[in-house]
């Protein structure tokens, strides 16, 4: 077929020789007549389109070559295309674009074949949701291609199962959730962390029994528990689970270390201050009525109980308690501790949970309303200690919110020098109180958050928690009574 073709072609060229066209028409034509016998279309277009620039030409006979061309190109292109859009059918979707695009194409029933082989692997890849699973299919497909994700997804519930054996511990459990937040055993996992962090509890907490010779009942004896808190470094101020809330005296962030320290569960009641102190909440309010323009009633009106924390208490005050503290409990403390205001550095440390710490906003977690009475929730008062809402993680109760918390501290800036067992300035104008209270906004209840007041300043929003610490730090904060 092609020889007879290619006879009628070089006929016709003979033909066209006989007639008046120029010799580069002829020439052009010729060339671009053999070109398309081979199917080299673009350039026998391009020799034809020439062809026309010459002088006498057939424009009519070189036009309907061009358009001869033009088809064949087309159909070219179009074949290049399903050809491309076939050897592409590597996956499900692109198997999908060819049936789509070309329903009644060249390779269509290659495509189909194709497609359902593809789709029997994807179903084995993504059963991949144990190492059993896994290793059916790199046994059915050892060279599929999901082979690297396969082996990946193995190695990583290898890593799992071990984090998850390793949970012996509530902190050990915590690590496994942080790590796989939609694992495998999450479910087991929290059952498992809630009994042990119970009985942590139970283990890592202390008591002090107060043996208050001559006092009246309730007072003759009086419990008071503290929590160890394993000393360690961490970044103190305006960290970035912070967000955008902090103030400029919280900066800049820097890198503290603490020693070991006991620490109040609670803030201190208004029992234990009574049993120590010898004074009521009612004698207390009239001192602050002296300095203040309330009524008795108004200064009552935030919270009475034995239960309840003790407020309007002064920076002085509440040294002159430990001290009290401590006389009442010498030779029972073990050898070279004694009970003070926690510094500013031991607050924050045991407010984000010490070596147990999350990267929290307040005190236990990032939603205020889980660990604080503030005053968006406190109804105005403050609430009894072991109304206390969710802990952080050494079980310290109300340390965001229910009322401030001095701390021994005066209050001066930072700076971005690494410190340890930091005691703050010598001297300043103000004490420093954290952890906000029943009447501040959230931002006041942060772990990094400062406030600091006068060493006498008295308030229905201001208590104390106590430490106990060792006697052999750098500069001893021992409280002298007046």
């Amino acid at each position: 077929m092609r020889n007879i073709l290619t006879t009628i072609l070089l006929l016709s060229a003979l033909t066209l020789s006989a007639q008046n066209y120029s010799p580069c028409y002829k020439e052009k034509y010729a060339e671009g007549v053999s070109l398309y016998n081979i199917g080299r279309y673009s350039e026998a277009k391009a020799k034809f389109v020439a062809a026309k620039d010459c002088p006498m030409p057939n424009t009519t006979e070189a036009n309907a070559w061009i358009g001869k061309c033009d088809t064949r190109i087309k159909d070219e292109e179009a074949a290049r295309q399903e050809s491309e859009a076939y050897n592409s059918c590597t996956s499900v979707s692109s198997c999908n674009e060819y049936l789509d695009k070309y329903p009644n194409g060249k390779y269509v029933a290659e495509v189909k074949q194709k497609k359902q082989e593809l789709q029997a692997e994807d179903d084995v890849y993504n059963g991949c949701v144990s190492i059993e699973k896994c290793n059916e299919y790199l046994k059915k497909y050892p060279k599929g291609r999901y082979v690297s994700l396969v082996t990946d997804t193995k190695i990583n519930f290898l890593e799992e199962d071990n984090t998850y054996a390793n949970c012996t511990t509530a902190e050990k459990c915590d690590e496994y959730l942080n790590k796989y937040p939609k694992g495998r055993y999450v479910a087991e996992v929290k059952g498992k962390r809630e009994g042990l962090r119970e009985e942590e509890w139970r283990k890592g907490r202390d008591e002090v029994v107060l043996t208050v010779k001559d006092a009246p009942r309730p007072f003759d004896r009086v419990t008071m528990e503290i929590v160890y808190v394993e000393g360690g470094t961490f970044t103190m101020g305006c960290t970035t689970e912070q967000g955008s809330d902090c103030s400029e005296d919280e900066k800049p962030a820097h890198q503290v270390t603490v020693s070991d320290f006991w620490i109040g569960k609670t803030e201190v009641t208004q029992r234990l201050w009574e049993a120590v102190m010898h004074t009521s909440l009612q004698e207390q309010s009239k001192k602050a009525i002296e300095l203040r323009n309330y009524s008795d009633k108004k200064l009552l009106s935030f919270g009475v109980g034995y239960d309840y924390p003790m407020y309007y208490v002064s920076y002085k005050e509440a040294m002159d308690f430990c001290e009290r503290l401590n006389g009442i409990l010498r030779g029972q403390l073990p050898t070279g501790w004694y009970f003070t205001l926690p510094t500013e550095a031991e607050w924050e440390y045991a407010a984000r949970g010490g070596k147990k710490r999350s990267k929290h906003k307040y005190a236990g977690g990032n939603n205020i309303n889980d660990v604080a009475w503030y005053k968006g929730n406190s109804d105005g008062k403050t609430h009894p200690v072991d109304e206390y809402k969710r802990s952080n993680a050494l079980y310290l109760a109300g340390i965001s919110g229910n009322v401030c918390e001095w701390c021994s501290d005066w209050k001066d800036e930072y700076n971005s020098d690494p410190q340890t067992d930091p005691q703050g300035s010598s001297s300043d104008k103000y004490r420093v109180y954290r952890g906000g209270s029943f009447i501040h906004d959230a931002r006041y209840c942060q772990v990094s958050r400062r406030l600091g007041a006068t060493e006498n300043y008295r308030h229905f929003y201001i208590g104390f928690r106590v430490a106990l610490v060792r006697s052999s730090l750098e500069k001893p904060r021992r409280p002298k009574r007046k």
